[in-house]
């Protein structure tokens, strides 16, 4: 009987063991190179700034995970020039602008802070963000998505921006879409759920 204990005493510390590992955050970006990740796009779609902060450039590029990813958190921090914009593509194919899309957050800085469908925090042709987010321009901004099953929950500088769900793929790559305007990213991380 006491071994019996001792057994199912050890299954539970290794199952919860196994759990807390699975929900470290996964660095995705190490600050020196874009290991871990495919990038298409022109010679200044990407560029690596130094102190863990990469740029998209002036050039259209995507910059794509390597892995896939089925439910998460997403964490990043963005900074701007004034009216920029880019996107974060969500459990897209590994290339998000054809094949499997997934789901598209906007980072956007429009000049002035709003509240709309190019907003920053919204997601693109689904649903507009709920309010003005973005710090002044050249502020750095901290984004977490979480997307679980079919839901999807987008938060800039803690305010909610966007809440919806709707049918997605299961799982997919995580893209950085830059559209030719300079936007800067910092601390890229994901949790596995």
């Amino acid at each position: 009987m006491l071994r019996l204990l001792a057994f199912v005493l050890l299954s539970f510390l290794v199952a919860c063991s196994e759990e807390q590992r699975s929900a470290e955050p996964e660095v995705l970006y190490d600050g020196k190179s874009f290991a871990g990740w495919n990038m298409s796009g022109g010679e200044r779609s990407f560029m690596i700034e130094g102190e863990g902060v990469f740029a998209c450039g002036d050039e259209p590029g995507v910059l794509v995970t390597r892995e896939r990813y089925a439910d998460f958190v997403f964490q990043c921090q963005v900074r701007s020039d004034a009216m920029s914009s880019a996107a974060i593509a969500l459990r897209c194919g590994a290339d998000p602008r054809s094949g499997v899309k997934g789901v598209e957050v906007v980072i956007a800085d429009m000049g002035a802070p709003m509240a709309g469908k190019d907003a920053c925090g919204s997601l693109r042709g689904v649903t507009p963000a709920r309010s003005a987010c973005m710090q002044p321009t050249g502020t750095w901004n901290p984004m977490k998505i979480t997307l679980r099953g079919n839901s999807i929950e987008v938060s800039v500088n803690g305010v909610i921006t966007a809440s919806t769900s709707m049918q997605l793929p299961a799982d997919g790559h995580i893209a950085i879409i830059g559209e030719g305007e300079f936007f800067w990213l910092r601390e890229l991380s994901v949790t596995r759920l």
